[in-house]
């Protein structure tokens, strides 16, 4: 059964329009049964409640998800990297330079992370036509947050790649010679 609806608009206050209008209603027909009386906001914040829980709960699992994979990549390209210690003394060991040594293993780990990066965003941009139907009122392709995404990512495997790289590059020479 449809029930009738008003609605009405009002400069003052919503909460003495509402009044009003319950006073008003009452004049015309006291045993007029007034199921719900609110404002616009009101009723749209209670019909979009669902899809904003379903918003916050997805926002909030893609931040788990991207920091699971910041945690994910330090771990491999730390070990990676910590895998190549007896290489990076042996190169301190025949006169390499620590420092050009630890940023020639930054930027190997970190032409890998680019091509990783660029196939990913190749991705992204293929399949966004499929997702945009999915979305309502926001962008697929959103910049800022492919962008904070690749910093955070950066910024792991930037920490993942040095602090190995710098750790192997003090080791004592004779010893990464010696193989221990």
């Amino acid at each position: 059964m449809n029930a009738p609806y008003i609605l009405a608009r009002s400069a003052a206050n919503p909460e003495l329009a509402l009044a009003g209008m319950r006073s008003e209603l009452n004049t015309v027909n006291a045993g007029l049964p007034v199921i719900r009386l609110s404002t616009l906001e009101s009723h749209m914040g209670d019909a979009l409640a669902a899809p904003r829980l379903s918003a916050g709960l997805l926002s909030l699992f893609s931040l788990l998800a991207l920091c699971l994979a910041s945690v994910g990549v330090y771990a491999i390209v730390s070990y990676s990297v910590s895998g190549r210690t007896r290489e990076v003394g042996i190169r301190v060991a025949l006169g390499a330079e620590r420092g050009r040594v630890v940023w020639m293993v930054i930027r190997e780990v970190a032409t890998t992370v680019c091509l990783g990066l660029a196939a990913g965003a190749a991705v992204v941009v293929f399949l966004s036509p499929y997702v945009q139907n999915l979305l309502f009122g926001t962008e697929v392709l959103s910049f800022g947050t492919f962008g904070v995404a690749v910093l955070i990512l950066g910024g792991a495997v930037g920490v993942a790649s040095f602090l190995p790289a710098w750790r192997a590059a003090r080791v004592d020479p004779a010893e990464a010679l010696r193989g221990s």
